[in-house]
């Protein structure tokens, strides 16, 4: 198993270095829904290749994955993602708009409820 993996990350390291497009599609799937599987990407990205990551084909990005490729992007300035289409374009945008809005949050004026035994907590819950 560990000689599959080996093999599978040295055809990935080779696919890099001849024409710097990461096939997001062949190496994750088409659904991607852990930033496990962004990690696998980031051990190849060198910092000295313009590096392409090719969404064509990826039809689904949990919000986790949208926001470790957002950091990708922060982090390593020659990486570029293109093909984003649908959810997944959707889905970049949003991380993307919670990073650059500034998020103004009320001032709730509440206050703390002791409750010293369950008849207070069952009395507390019937007024709400």
């Amino acid at each position: 198993m560990f000689d599959d993996v080996q093999e599978n990350l040295s055809n990935l390291q080779e696919k890099i270095e001849m024409d710097r497009i990461i096939k997001m599609q062949t190496e994750l799937g088409s659904e991607i829904r852990s930033r496990a599987a962004i990690e696998k990407i980031k051990v190849f990205i060198q910092k000295e290749r313009k590096i392409y990551l090719d969404m064509t084909g990826v039809t689904f990005i949990s919000r986790s994955c949208a926001d470790e490729l957002y950091n990708i992007q922060l982090d390593y300035k020659h990486v570029k993602i293109k093909n984003q289409t649908g959810e997944v374009y959707k889905m970049m945008r949003v991380v993307e708009k919670g990073r650059t809005k500034r998020r103004n949050r009320e001032i709730l004026d509440s206050s703390v409820q002791n409750m010293k035994n369950i008849k207070l907590f069952e009395d507390f819950l019937q007024t709400i």
